[in-house]
């Protein structure tokens, strides 16, 4: 291999890491809006009363990379006590 040839791998791969990975938003996805996710989801067109906590929740890429719901005291709070009302 020669030196040209190197230094154009080596280029490229520095080029390859400099540029930021684009990734799609993170948005609610799913038939009632429960899954937060880049991309579409089908679920089955279910609604349970947690799903209402998720209408306030903020759905974005966590820590680890991927997209989920912001673990909040309120969320947790609000999941926790779904349904417990009673009419």
């Amino acid at each position: 291999m020669k030196l040209s040839q190197i230094l154009l791998i080596a280029c490229l791969f520095v080029l390859a890491l400099s540029k930021p990975c684009i990734r799609k938003p993170c948005r609610p996805t799913g038939c009632s809006g429960e899954i937060c996710s880049d991309k579409d989801i089908a679920s089955i067109c279910i609604w349970k009363p947690e799903f209402e906590c998720y209408q306030a929740a903020e759905c974005k890429r966590q820590a680890n990379g991927k997209c989920g719901w912001t673990q909040t005291q309120e969320l947790e709070e609000c999941i926790a006590n779904a349904g417990s009302e009673t009419a």
